[in-house]
This record gives structure tokens, C-alpha cells and sequence, in this order.
């Protein structure tokens, strides 16, 4: 192929690159990849014990006889449970969940009447309890709550629920209205019904049931549906309850039908003020910045339907952080390659050379992201941490090969260039034999490294002689030729390298004894005492040698390699790059109402709205037996004493209340800081 046709080859694969970054997964840290099912599942008004005898451990029993199941775990909370079950990442999940599925129909039967039937989801990664939404909105009007409640699921809600990224759009903050049936226990005792007659009339009047299949013209079996919903007020007023002397007897004859609020199951508060929410939860492996921009967009055009008076708020954005630190992270890739073209400009000062550095660099990124979306590699801080590391490489690839172009008019030396890379790579690849708990964020890295380097080979081979030639022409056929002048500042140079190096070569020894000693001999790593070996406690081991000579012999021997190990790894600890938050959850014993949990946690946020530098504090109770609040704090006090500060004083207050339970701690950056 000429140099043009390759060159415009490397152009078309290049702009589908970069069609295909917003298809790209994003988001702030590195998920946890693993076939999961996850199996959900409750009954009313019911103990962590009861969950745990009733549902949680019948059906444990019966998904234990699954095969390529690495393990189970469950969680049994009040009035609801959850089962997780690990597989083998070799595993065929479609028919994993049509086995488990298949388990839930043959057992569901055998259990107590009251569970809810357990419902089924599939993901590549291990959830954790609670799902935290991308957007929250506050949704207010000049209406009853239920009413606002029913505008937001009617207008608002189906602009969101289009978007195939969105896992769940909720509506909270308003209780719905329920038909009460208040029955005269006189006029039933007239026409002979009994509470119960009447209880299961109105349940087979009503609903979906699945009389049999038939066997269409193509052999098809057709299940049979029947829908009988109710429609209207009327058609429950109007239902046969019962027939007395050829007389049909209507419910509206022996109850009275009243539409009321249905009591509250759960509260959700912002700043402890009580409006209509509206959640966003969002599927696993998406662009969370993508889609949050997509949703904004999406609420902004839904607020011409609303009614005159109605206010659709921004509450909270789970992607500022990330868009933040996302953007930090380009602000500092952006910058390492301006240092590198402005260091390779002023050793070259050539722009020619310039630009086939830099369109290389664009041309090497476009195709890795192409690599990346079929690896289903995701893109997060550790991924790009690779792409910043390999920045440095691939431009090293692309100016050996260019200088040797200029020098001898061939690719010969791509075979080192090849060599040194797969010594790279290979070294990266050794992350794939660690523990699984440590590839977590180490992975995707060494990937995304070894597919740059991978790339950059492809860039140096064909890309960067054929931009070259172009750019070149006759100068590149001809090579580079240097003047009488440069040749002798040339000749100067080798002479003081050769001078260098036979002064170096008579003093070998003391040269590499200073090397090593610089780098360091682990001598500080032997053990003060060693069990079982009495000549080794005399020596290294004795107590003058310990205590009087080996600080000293450390130092000396020990070298940077010993600065590196003390300074760094006796003073290292982990944490995840997020939003600094603080979380105060508590539990109280099986038999609490609803509102008692809410008298507490609303003494927490009297308490929180006298604080200066809280942000938002988002309050949920679950149930009588479980509540949490989650405080973020303003950007100027993340870093700061603040989030610690509160934490002690949120942990002293939490005594008043004994009778619960509390977990009061802190995520994010505020609480590794200093």
C-alpha cells in the first residue's frame, strides 16, 4: 500500500475511535466484575429471625444444588431479605437464571403464604445494599402531595424511563391513595356472607390469572391471559358479591367505599424538609456523566407539560464528583503531552517532526478506544492513570522509529521496538495471577497499558513511515546530512563519552559498590531474634548489636531502598478516590413503628441544621426498625476538620437514644486527609 492509502485507513479508524468514546463506560471507580444473581424477596411486618427461618434458608438450601456456584450470601433484614449468589466467571448466566428460576417456581409453593415471590436480577458485579442514585430531584407544586406525586409518575417519570441506561426512576415523599371497603356486619349476616365470602369474592374478581394454553397452526404453545383489572370505582361498587333468592347481591348493598391516603411506609427527606422526590438509579456499566447530561436535559423538557406553579429542582448530582475528578485527571494527561511536545520542539525545533508525534499520539488513542469498548474495558481513575503512563512510552516508540528513519531509510529497528514493549507488557500481565482482591484495581490498568503499547507498535510500523514520507519527501529518500561543523561538535562529544568512560572502567569497583549501596542491601529486614539457631541470636541477634550498632549499620546498608520501604509503605494505607460523606444509620428492635424511627431521626436533624458547612443531609426511614441520614458537605469544608469534628459529636449524641443501635462513619477523601 502506498502512503496515502494507509494513512487514510488509520484516518477512518481513527473518527470511529472517537464515535465510539461516548459508548464508553465511565465512571469513578473500578466495579467489581463477577457473575452475580441477585434474588430479593419479603414478608410484612416480620423479624430478621422470622425472614431468616421463613424464606432465607429454604431457599439457600435449594440454590446450593446449583452447579459452577462459587458461593452464597445472604442478608435477612427486617420485612425483607436478599440472596447473592457468585458463579464461576465461566458460566452461562442466561441459564443460571433460568435454573434459579426454575428453583423459585418448584419451592415458592412450599413456603410461608405471606412471602412475596422472590424477584430475580442479573449483574457483572457484586451489589452492595444500598444503590446510590445518580439524580435526586425535588418536585413541588400548588397541589396535595399525592397529586404532585401522580403529575411527576404521569409526565416526568416517561421522559426518564426511555433511556435503556436508566435502571429505576422513584417516586417518593407522598403516600398513595387506597380504596377502603368498610363493610355492615348486619346487612352481611342478612344476605348469610361472612367477612371471609366476601374477602374472596373481590380477590377472584380481580386481576391477572392464566386459565391453560392452546397449540397454534405452527405447533406454538400460547399461554392464555386474562385481564381483569380494576378500572374504575364504579366497577368495584357494582361487583356480585353473592345471590340471595335469584337476587343479586352487590358489594355497594352490604359496604360503604371511601378513597383515602394510604398511612406512610417509609420516609424520605431532604435537609429534613418533606417534598415529592424524584430518584435516578442507573444501570451497571454506563457513561454516569453521559447519561446524568442526558437526564438534565430530559427533566428541562418536561417542565413545559407541568402545570403554572410547579417546580422541578436539582437536589443532588451523583456525577459532580466524578466529573470533577474525571476532569483533573484530563487537565493532567493534557498537560503531560504539551511538556512532552514542548521538550521534543526544543530538541528538534522542527514542526514537520512535531506534528507526526502528535497525530500519532491522537491516532494511538482513537483505536485503544476501540480496543476498549470490545474488551468492555471500563473508564475510571485507574484507567486513565494507564493512559497518562503510557503517554511517555508510546511517544518514545514513535521517536526511535522516527529517528531511524531519518538516519538509515528503514523499519529494521521495529523488531528491538517490539521486543522492549512485550518486555513490558509481559511484566504488566503478572497482575493476572495476583489474588482477585487485589486485581480489582490493577487490571484494568495493565490492560489499558498493554493495549497502548500494543497500538503504538501498529502507529510505528505503518502510521509514522507513512506520515513521514509525506511529510518529508525527498529529504526522507535522502537522509540526513551534516555539515562540517556538526560533525566535529559531533566528533567532541564521543571523545569526552570515550574519555567518561575509561575513567569510569578504571574504577570499576568502587563505582559498583557505590551503585549498590545507594540502591541499598535489605540488611534491615533480618529478624532481631531466630528461633532454633543459637549462632544467629549471638550475633545479629544479641542485645549490644541490636540496640548499639545496627541503627548505625542500617542507615549505612540500607540505602534508598530502606527510605523508600519506611517512608512509603510503614506510612501507606488505602482509600477509594469519592465524595467525602458521613453516614448515621440506626437500627431498633423488632416491634418499633414507623414513627418512632422518624421521631429519632428527626431529633438528628434539628440537630444538623444549626451546622455551618453541611450541604445537604438526606434522610431515610425504611421501616420502624431501620433509618439513615447521609451528609455531604460543602467543597470548602471536605478537607477540612469539619467531617471529623461531626462525626465525634454525632457519636456522642447518638447516647441519648441507648434503646438503638448505631453505625456512625465516614467515606471519601475528608477522612484520609493528613
Amino acid at each position: 500500500m502506498t502512503p496515502f492509502r494507509v494513512l487514510i485507513a488509520f484516518v477512518v479508524l481513527a473518527i470511529l475511535g472517537v464515535a465510539v468514546i461516548p459508548l464508553l463506560s465511565v465512571d469513578l471507580n473500578p466495579r467489581e466484575k463477577e457473575p452475580v444473581l441477585t434474588i430479593a424477596y419479603g414478608i410484612p411486618r416480620s423479624s430478621p429471625e422470622i425472614i431468616e427461618k421463613l424464606a432465607t434458608s429454604p431457599l439457600e438450601g435449594a440454590f446450593s444444588q446449583l452447579s459452577e456456584l462459587k458461593n452464597i450470601t445472604s442478608i435477612s433484614n427486617y420485612d425483607r431479605g436478599q440472596i447473592t449468589l457468585r458463579f464461576d466467571k465461566k458460566a452461562d448466566m442466561e441459564l443460571k437464571r433460568f435454573e434459579v428460576l426454575s428453583l423459585i417456581r418448584q419451592i415458592f409453593p412450599q413456603l410461608d403464604s405471606r412471602l412475596s415471590y422472590p424477584t430475580v436480577s442479573q449483574s457483572d458485579q457484586a451489589r452492595t445494599d444500598e444503590k446510590t442514585p445518580i439524580l435526586t430531584y425535588s418536585v413541588n407544586g400548588p397541589f396535595a402531595a399525592f397529586e404532585i406525586k401522580k403529575i411527576a409518575e404521569d409526565i416526568i417519570k416517561p421522559a426518564l424511563t426511555r433511556f435503556e441506561e436508566v435502571e429505576e426512576v422513584s417516586v417518593r415523599g407522598a403516600t398513595d391513595l387506597q380504596l377502603y371497603i368498610t363493610f355492615d356486619i348486619q346487612k352481611l349476616q342478612a344476605y348469610g356472607l361472612t367477612r371471609s365470602q366476601l374477602n374472596t369474592r373481590i380477590n377472584q374478581a380481580f386481576g391477572r390469572n392464566f386459565p391453560g394454553s392452546v397449540l397454534n397452526n405452527e405447533g406454538k404453545t400460547l399461554f392464555v391471559q386474562v385481564d381483569r383489572s380494576l378500572r374504575d370505582r364504579d366497577q368495584l361498587e357494582n361487583l356480585r358479591v353473592a345471590q340471595v333468592q335469584g337476587k343479586d347481591v352487590l358489594l355497594r348493598d352490604v359496604a360503604k367505599l371511601t378513597l383515602e391516603e394510604a398511612e406512610p411506609s417509609s420516609y424520605y427527606r431532604i435537609n429534613g424538609n418533606n417534598s415529592v422526590t424524584l430518584t435516578i438509579f442507573n444501570r451497571d456499566g454506563v457513561n454516569k456523566v453521559l447519561l446524568a447530561q442526558n437526564l438534565k436535559a430530559a427533566v428541562e423538557g418536561t417542565k413545559v407539560l407541568l402545570p403554572a406553579g410547579f417546580e422541578v429542582r436539582l437536589e443532588r448530582d451523583d456525577t459532580e464528583f466524578l466529573d470533577k475528578e474525571l476532569d483533573k485527571i484530563y487537565k493532567r494527561s493534557g498537560l503531560s503531552i504539551l511538556i512532552l511536545i514542548v521538550f521534543i520542539f526544543l530538541i528538534n525545533r522542527n514542526l514537520k517532526y512535531l506534528a507526526v508525534l502528535f497525530l500519532g499520539i491522537l491516532v494511538n488513542l482513537s483505536l485503544c478506544a476501540i480496543v476498549l469498548y470490545f474488551l468492555q474495558v471500563d473508564i475510571h481513575l485507574y484507567s486513565l492513570a494507564g493512559l497518562t503512563i503510557s503517554f511517555g512510552l508510546i511517544v518514545d516508540n514513535a521517536i526511535i522509529m522516527i529517528d531511524h528513519l531519518h538516519k538509515h531509510r528503514n523499519r529494521r529497528v521495529f523488531l528491538a521496538l517490539l521486543a522492549a514493549s512485550l518486555t513490558t507488557i509481559a511484566a504488566l500481565m503478572i497482575v493476572f495471577f495476583l489474588p482477585e482482591e487485589d486485581q480489582k484495581n490493577l487490571i484494568e490498568f495493565s490492560i489499558v497499558v498493554s493495549v497502548m503499547l500494543g497500538i503504538s507498535l501498529l502507529i510505528a510500523l505503518f502510521f509514522t513511515p507513512a506520515l513521514y514520507e509525506l511529510l518529508f519527501k525527498d529529504s526522507a529518500r535522502k537522509g540526513r546530512k551534516l555539515s562540517m561543523p556538526q560533525l566535529r561538535k559531533r566528533a567532541k562529544y564521543l571523545n569526552r563519552f570515550e574519555r567518561t568512560v575509561s575513567w569510569t572502567a578504571r574504577y570499576r569497583k568502587a563505582f559498583i559498590t557505590l551503585i549498590v549501596l545507594l540502591f541499598g542491601i535489605p540488611i534491615f529486614y533480618l529478624p532481631a531474634k531466630w528461633e532454633g539457631q543459637e549462632w544467629y541470636n549471638k550475633t545479629v541477634g544479641n542485645t549490644f548489636y541490636q540496640e548499639e550498632v545496627r541503627p548505625y549499620v542500617d542507615k549505612a546498608l540500607g540505602g534508598s531502598l530502606r527510605m523508600f520501604v519506611r517512608g512509603v509503605f510503614e506510612k501507606s494505607s488505602y482509600r477509594e478516590a469519592e465524595k467525602t460523606r458521613l453516614y448515621v444509620s440506626a437500627r431498633l428492635p423488632f416491634g418499633n413503628t414507623l414513627d418512632q424511627m422518624d421521631f429519632i431521626m428527626r431529633e438528628f436533624e434539628a440537630y444538623l441544621k444549626d451546622v455551618e458547612g453541611i450541604d445537604k443531609f438526606v434522610t431515610s426511614v425504611y421501616s420502624g426498625q431501620q433509618g439513615r441520614i447521609e451528609i455531604t458537605f460543602k467543597e470548602a469544608y471536605e478537607n477540612s476538620a469539619l467531617p471529623y469534628q461531626l462525626k465525634g459529636k454525632l457519636s456522642v449524641k447518638s447516647t441519648d437514644w441507648s434503646g438503638a443501635q448505631w453505625n456512625i462513619y465516614g467515606v471519601g477523601q475528608g477522612f484520609y486527609t493528613g
